[in-house]
C-alpha cells in the first residue's frame, strides 16, 4: 500500500510541475476574461493540493515551497 501511495504522490508532483511550467509560458494578453478566471481557479486548486500533500506527508522544504511560490508568481502575472 505504501508503494502505491508513493507512486500516486510522485504522479501528483509531476502533474503539478507540468501544469506550472505550462502556465508560466502562457501569453496572458491573449486570454479572455473567462480563461483567466478558469486559470485562477486552477491555481487555487493546485495550491490547496500542494498544501494537502504537505500536511498529509508532513513534508516541508524547498521543493514544496518552490511549487507554492510558482503558483503565487503565476497568479500575480495573471492579475496584472
Amino acid at each position: 500500500m505504501n508503494s502505491i501511495y508513493e507512486h500516486l504522490l510522485e504522479l501528483a508532483m509531476q502533474n503539478t510541475d507540468l501544469c506550472l511550467a505550462e502556465l508560466q509560458e502562457l501569453d496572458i494578453d491573449e486570454l479572455t476574461n473567462t480563461e483567466i478566471n478558469v486559470l485562477l481557479v486552477a491555481i487555487d486548486y493546485m495550491e490547496e493540493h500542494i498544501k494537502e500533500l504537505m500536511e498529509v506527508r508532513e513534508l516541508r522544504g524547498d521543493m514544496w515551497q518552490e511549487r507554492l511560490d510558482a503558483c503565487e508568481s503565476i497568479r500575480t502575472k495573471i492579475i496584472k
